[in-house]
């Protein structure tokens, strides 16, 4: 979720510089906003132009939401493979399985 693109912009470089200050900049892959409203994804739009989201291809959302420049509109049960990239010490893919709640938006994941 980013309600706002410049402070996701500063919470990795912070994650950047604590955790991965030796290794090339942190660059966003894709974006998941979990509900519709604007605190959540206020940023998507300014994260996509932005020189940190440049390579973001994909933006998820719930199905039955109207999320900023949403690609790939989510349903219950549906899974997102997201790539091992460079530092990732964990599996050749992460995998999320969307499960739908709701409850705080009629589509939120």
């Amino acid at each position: 979720d980013c309600g706002e693109c410049d402070a996701v912009v500063r919470a990795v470089q912070l994650i950047q510089k604590y955790h991965y200050k030796d290794l090339p900049d942190i660059q966003l892959q894709s974006i998941l906003s979990t509900h519709k409203h604007h605190d959540h994804t206020g940023g998507n739009k300014g994260l996509l132009k932005h020189k940190m989201g440049s390579h973001i291809d994909r933006v998820f959302g719930g199905a039955v939401e109207r999320i900023p420049c949403c690609t790939d509109f989510l349903v219950d049960g549906e899974k997102i493979q997201l790539p091992k990239f460079k530092s990732n010490d964990m599996n050749e893919l992460v995998e999320i399985e969307t499960i739908v709640v709701p409850a705080h938006t009629r589509g939120s994941v």
